[in-house]
């Protein structure tokens, strides 16, 4: 049995504007390896990534006076590159069998 490791890819305004440079932003799982999301993204898209760059974002609480009002899990995510010539949608993934 293969894990996912890709939850979603980020839509933010800098993801979306590095998306002209082909980078790609995903939000992984916080077990997720370089490799693995390689593979992964070879499965899905059919294209092999020139670079994977990880980035562990850390738990944030939000106070009001001295009571803790809410917390944001520590995440993930993966910064792939893809080769220049290739056309990557990000909201297209193969059905699953």
């Amino acid at each position: 049995m293969q894990t996912n490791y890709i939850i979603k890819p980020v839509v933010t305004e800098k993801s979306v504007s590095q998306g002209e440079a082909n980078k790609f932003t995903f939000l992984v799982r916080n077990d997720a390896t370089k490799v693995a999301i390689s593979q992964q993204l070879i499965e899905i898209y059919g294209v092999v990534p020139t670079k994977v760059n990880m980035q562990k974002l850390p738990a944030k609480h939000r106070t009001a006076g001295r009571q803790v009002i809410n917390k944001r899990k520590a995440h993930k995510r993966a910064i792939v590159t893809f080769p220049a010539n290739s056309n990557i949608d990000l909201f297209k993934t193969k059905a699953k069998k």
